[in-house]
């Protein structure tokens, strides 16, 4: 990202684009060449592409002029858009196409290890709240792991199915859905406990042991910071059956 007097059109994003400039954003993209402000004048004066083709007069006399225009409303320096096609390597280099390959492959690398225990992270994530906060109701379950009220219904469906878990009504409300493991469920824990060992350890392979901890808690300051821009932020609860209050994150 580069940002250039005039809001030249050099940069790759919109980021630190005032909301009321983004409508020339898709302008600048259609015609490919123009600055900001240049495109800020088309939609202002209704200009069409071949009216503010290179070289045309009415660029020549808009550029000028709508460029001021721009730096009065937006100050001296602008972000621009991208005015070349997005190249493998952009893409490549994106932190979310980066997070989303690194979950593939963290899956990837849980569905090898724990093949024999027939355990998706979803449902080791599930028992390991439930085997530290038995009693916990399926709704706090599913703030407790991120996921919504219908897939955490899905998953605690399946593992009861199994005989790993079982739902009871709370004494405290016949209305609530209380969760424990049962025996199989704890025995199934134990013996899959080498086996997430080894998906954190393949995981991490790559790094040494400091940019490890560096790299895990980076991660871990990206989810605290941004826990609350996901559509179901995760909220730790109380462990051992105590009363659940809201963690800070």
């Amino acid at each position: 990202m580069q940002a250039v007097p005039g809001g030249s059109v050099i940069g790759r994003a919109t980021v630190g684009v005032p909301r009321a400039g983004r409508s020339a954003v898709g302008t600048a993209k259609l015609i490919g060449c123009l600055s900001l402000g240049e495109a800020s004048e088309v939609h202002r004066e209704g200009l069409s592409r071949d009216a503010m083709g290179p070289g045309s007069e009415a660029r020549k006399v808009g550029r000028t002029r709508c460029c001021e225009r721009w730096r009065r409303q937006f100050g001296k320096y602008t972000y621009g858009v991208m005015t070349r096609p997005m190249k493998l390597e952009d893409l490549y280099a994106r932190p979310g196409f980066l997070l989303r390959r690194a979950h593939q492959i963290a899956v990837g690398i849980f569905v090898e290890e724990c093949a024999a225990y027939r355990l998706t992270p979803p449902q080791h994530s599930t028992l390991i709240v439930i085997g530290h906060c038995p009693g916990i109701d399926q709704a706090a379950l599913a703030r407790a792991i991120g996921f919504d009220r219908a897939t955490i219904g899905h998953v605690v469906g399946g593992l009861e199915a199994r005989g790993l878990l079982r739902r009871r009504n709370s004494l405290a409300d016949k209305r609530r859905k209380t969760l424990v493991l049962t025996p199989q469920g704890h025995a199934l824990m134990r013996r899959a406990a080498a086996a997430i060992e080894r998906t954190s350890e393949r995981l991490l392979a790559p790094l040494n042991p400091n940019d490890r901890r560096t790299f895990v808690g980076f991660l871990l300051q990206l989810a605290g910071e941004l826990n609350e821009s996901s559509r179901s932020p995760v909220t730790a609860p109380a462990e051992r059956g105590a009363r659940q209050q809201p963690a800070a994150v």
